[in-house]
C-alpha cells in the first residue's frame, strides 16, 4: 500500500429525541512503518472526548482496487490507565466494547 485515504465519520443517534453532543480529540497519534515489501503498516491511538448522547462510532477506510487492508486488533485505555484488548463482534450488532470490520471497509465500535 503506497497510498492510503483514510475517511473517518463518527455518527449515533437518539432516535427519540435530539439531544446536545459533541466530539472532540484531545490528540491523534499516528505511526507508519513502510516494509521493503510495500506493505504500509499503521498504528493509530485516538484521545477522544464524547459528550452527550453516543452510542458507539464508525469509519469507514477508502482503499483502491489493487489494495489490501487488514485489521489485527482493537484496544481502549480505561479510566485507570490500563489497555484492555476489545473483542471482534460475534452477534449480529455491536456489544459494548466490541468491534466489528467487515467487507465494505466499514468499522464500528461501542
Amino acid at each position: 500500500m503506497r497510498n492510503v485515504l483514510v475517511a473517518l465519520a463518527v455518527c449515533a443517534a437518539s432516535v427519540l429525541h435530539a439531544q446536545e453532543r459533541s466530539l472532540s480529540w484531545t490528540s491523534l497519534d499516528v505511526t507508519a512503518k513502510l516494509e521493503s515489501d510495500g506493505t504500509l503498516r499503521v498504528s493509530e491511538r485516538h484521545a477522544m472526548r464524547y459528550d452527550g448522547a453516543w452510542n458507539g462510532g464508525e469509519r469507514i477506510f477508502r482503499t483502491e482496487a489493487w489494495q489490501q487492508l487488514e485489521l489485527l486488533g482493537m484496544s481502549y485505555v480505561d479510566r485507570g490507565g490500563r489497555t484492555v484488548r476489545m473483542n471482534a463482534a460475534t452477534g449480529d450488532g455491536v456489544g459494548l466494547h466490541e468491534y466489528r470490520f467487515d467487507a465494505s471497509r466499514t468499522f464500528r465500535t461501542r
